[in-house]
């Protein structure tokens, strides 16, 4: 088998699972994504916690059942099960709503409550339902990504296939508003979302923007919706398609492309679309984290982690190539995981 089909056959599990996440997610369910779970125990690693052909096979036996190939072994379950038990204990009623989601978020969603001062701080609605990987997961995800000196030309932001798209009424920009929605439970002041019954277009809400100093909600309805708020790809579509989208129609032609950039742009089931102001949109563009980070320094580490995470899941080169101060995006991601 080529390289190519390999890489095909992972980008099209990859959105097979992210199918499925979305579903779960419109129908309400909560997804605990356990892709990056078994860091340094894939197949072929020197411990993996899944069965391959080596570990499945008993010299001199025959080979009958092959139904435990690829799945999780005795480790790998074990590790599952300490995950589940940390991501159900999360999702439990006692929890505030500001906790419930990820576990691994829990200290940092109370912001409200933990803030040091000003420009330091972290949304109540961060990505709720999922985990962003640990400084230390980050840096291991980091370590096996491919690098690349060159990036890619020919990115085209009028093509379709990277346009929001909608499904059972609701496109994903209100989707992503109903998602990071605060409600006056979380934040005194707050205004309760409408419509109230999920249904969409959203005409009134109040939504925190991560990368900018004030931390208090803004109270928005009508028009004021659309021309404050705007939804941001953590990793931009034209820096995706550099560092390795741009290749996709060559490596799995044209259509599995198409479906590729789709997925990509509406990623409900990673981090990678957030509500944030309109200014500090524009003010991003299409730039790489080694040139605009947010203003607001308590998104540091969650916005270098979900990048990573983004990275990673998509299978999209780190850049080495350095600006005039030396400054690559592979040294900036090491640099500033060193510090969180």
């Amino acid at each position: 088998m080529a390289m190519n089909d390999v890489e095909f056959l992972i980008s099209l599990t990859y959105y097979l699972d992210n199918t499925i996440a979305e579903a779960a997610h419109d129908a309400g369910v909560y997804v605990m994504d356990e892709r990056y779970a078994f860091l340094d125990h894939e197949l072929c690693s020197s411990n993996p916690w899944a069965y391959d052909l080596t570990s499945a096979l008993t010299p001199g036996e025959q080979f009958l059942d092959t139904s435990p190939l690829f799945h999780p072994n005795a480790a790998g379950q074990a590790q599952m099960a300490t995950d589940l038990a940390a991501y159900w204990t999360a999702l439990q009623p006692a929890q505030s709503e500001t906790t419930r989601g990820a576990a691994t978020k829990t200290a940092k969603a109370a912001s409200q409550i933990t803030t040091a001062g000003p420009g330091n701080w972290v949304p109540v609605n961060l990505w709720p339902g999922m985990d962003l990987p640990s400084p230390a997961e980050a840096q291991e995800m980091l370590s096996e990504m491919a690098t690349t000196s060159v990036l890619l030309p020919g990115y085209n932001q009028n093509d379709p296939a990277w346009n929001f798209i909608t499904r059972k009424g609701c496109d994903t920009r209100n989707k992503v508003l109903q998602r990071e929605a605060v409600s006056p439970s979380q934040w005194t002041g707050a205004i309760s979302l409408l419509p109230s019954d999920g249904s969409c277009p959203v005409t009134q809400g109040s939504w925190q923007t991560p990368y900018d100093i004030p931390e208090t909600p803004l109270n928005l309805d009508g028009s004021s919706i659309s021309s404050s708020i705007a939804i941001d790809h953590i990793v931009p579509k034209a820096y995706a398609w550099a560092s390795g989208a741009g290749v996709w129609a060559n490596n799995y032609g044209t259509l599995a492309a198409t479906w590729l950039m789709r997925d990509f742009s509406n990623d409900m089931s990673a981090p990678e679309l957030l509500a944030v102001s309109s200014s500090s949109n524009s003010s991003k563009g299409d730039s790489s984290l080694d040139e605009w980070m947010p203003t607001n320094t308590g998104m540091t580490c969650p916005y270098v982690e979900a990048w990573i995470e983004i990275k990673y899941k998509w299978d999209l080169a780190i850049s080495t190539a350095t600006d005039a101060a030396g400054t690559s995006e592979l040294t900036f991601l090491q640099n500033t995981l060193a510090s969180c």
